[in-house]
């Protein structure tokens, strides 16, 4: 599904700007009627806040990257300058108690974490900071690191290391390693008033050096499950299909910006119903707890919480196909989706309708694959509460295709009704047998390699491999295959010069 994907970071660029503006400049509708409830999915943490998930994890990532810079349109921790627009009159109060700003007044100020080496940390050792949504310290906070170990001797060991602040809010984890094996992340947890709303805001993961320690300034904010208290919202959702031989390829990405100095924690899962059929679904792995699990015949449940800061959300599924010239798709949306694509890829002839979308948009790569690409544009009134995609004018499977299915068919049902009424004495001997098994399995191996080339749908082979799975194992029963009759191949005496083994 990759060249799918080409697109997408353009698309999410494009929304930004658009969603960042709706954002401040409109009061933010709850869900609409009958979206799933907010309470992987695997996540993308924001680059330059804390990340936030469900539940503590004693996993840290694969990979350390440094500390990012951050991402366009967020708000700066410069108190000089935050770099944002006042809101407009009349913008609906969003929690001046949480420190959130109420009519008239600028957007709230969202304080950006901080992690890097520093001389005036031991070497060796990590100082962390934890503060509120305010900048000031707090006090016996539990305070994690978790360590990653990576050998390829030996394998990942990953261990967890837990200290309270003090009355400034420093944590210190002395004598750890600087070698380049080790990787450590540094996380906070947060509980909300509602049962299971926990969010654990967490660093990018890094590398010790040599000679110096680190020093990490790390938030931990509010949280809550209501969506609807935050300036927040889902600036595009992007879904792509892909037709394959016998499996609709379906992969979706979610873009969420939250601009509020409050985490939305989705509680005990969010539930999103995907088409019936559906199998397969994985999601991106992630070094956090925010994931997506498959719900067996419901759909997914997305798990964890949302910092402030701007994620993304992946993960794919397939649906099945037998070939018929259309498909019909029905996608279900979470809360405060603003704007939305769908890709579909597709041969000449295929066309495309979503329900309330554009106009498709035809779409023709480098490589002359082509892709039929349909948008619609929400607002924070009106979000997208699902993708309703019609697919018609597939090709469908030639004649000459199902006439080779139907005369092998037949060729073999006519192979297994007179192997069924093979008397006991004229049973073919082992090594006749062991021949006949051998030429079973060729034929086997080529209706694999057809099916594969898409020249044998589904059901086809699995009725044909059935049967030839039947016939092995009847020469391996006693008594079982049948004596060749004179002229085919090794097994004829004539060929030989010499009696067959039944003579024999």
């Amino acid at each position: 599904m990759s060249r799918l994907h080409a697109r997408v970071g353009t698309l999410a660029h494009v929304a930004a700007a658009l969603v960042t503006a709706a954002l401040v400049a409109a009061p933010i509708a709850s869900a609409a009627p009958g979206a799933p409830s907010a309470s992987p999915a695997a996540a993308t943490p924001p680059k330059p806040m804390a990340s936030a998930s469900a539940a503590p994890s004693t996993a840290s990532a694969p990979a350390p990257t440094p500390m990012a810079a951050p991402p366009t349109g967020m708000p700066s921790g410069d108190d000089e300058d935050d770099g944002q627009q006042a809101m407009p009159a009349g913008h609906p109060a969003t929690g001046a108690a949480q420190g959130e700003a109420g009519p008239g007044m600028q957007p709230p100020r969202v304080p950006r974490d901080q992690s890097g080496a520093s001389a005036s940390v031991p070497a060796g050792t990590i100082e962390a900071v934890v503060l509120d949504g305010a900048d000031k310290p707090l006090a016996h906070v539990p305070v994690m690191v978790s360590l990653l170990r990576q050998s390829v001797a030996q394998g990942d060991t990953r261990s967890m290391r837990t200290e309270l602040s003090d009355a400034n809010g420093v944590a210190r984890f002395p004598g750890l390693s600087s070698t380049s094996d080790w990787s450590y992340q540094v996380k906070v947890q947060n509980q909300a008033s509602e049962p299971n709303a926990m969010a654990t805001y967490s660093t990018p993961p890094f590398n010790l050096i040599s000679g110096a320690g680190w020093s990490v300034r790390i938030h931990r904010f509010p949280v809550t499950t209501h969506i609807d208290e935050l300036i927040a919202a889902f600036e595009i959702a992007v879904a792509s299909l892909e037709i394959r031989e016998d499996a609709i390829d379906v992969s979706m990405e979610f873009n969420l910006v939250n601009l509020s100095p409050k985490a939305w924690s989705l509680g005990t899962g969010l539930d999103l119903a995907l088409p019936s059929g559906f199998k397969g679904l994985r999601a991106a792995e992630t070094m956090d707890e925010l994931k997506v699990d498959s719900i067996e015949g419901k759909g997914a449940r997305w798990t964890g919480a949302f910092a402030p800061g701007q994620w993304t959300v992946q993960y794919d599924f397939k649906l099945p196909y037998d070939g018929e010239p259309g498909y019909d798709v029905d996608l279900d949306m979470p809360p405060r989706v603003l704007n939305a694509a769908v890709r579909v890829a597709g041969r000449k002839g295929t066309q495309v309708k979503v329900d309330g979308f554009d106009a498709p948009r035809e779409d023709i790569a480098p490589n002359g694959a082509r892709f039929m690409t349909s948008m619609k544009r929400g607002d924070p009134q009106h979000p997208i509460g699902r993708l309703s995609v019609h697919v018609s004018g597939l090709p469908e499977p030639g004649p000459e295709k199902w006439v080779a299915i139907l005369i092998g068919l037949g060729g073999l049902l006519a192979g297994i009704y007179a192997l069924a009424r093979v008397k006991p004495e004229s049973a073919a001997p082992p090594p006749v047998r062991k021949r006949m098994r051998e030429r079973i399995l060729e034929d086997l191996v080529a209706l694999e390699k057809a099916h594969r080339a898409g020249e044998v749908g589904p059901k086809g082979y699995a009725i044909e491999r059935a049967k030839l799975v039947d016939a092995i194992a009847d020469t391996l029963a006693d008594g079982g295959g049948v004596l060749p009759s004179a002229g085919q191949g090794a097994s004829d005496p004539k060929k030989k010069g010499k009696p067959s083994a039944a003579e024999a």
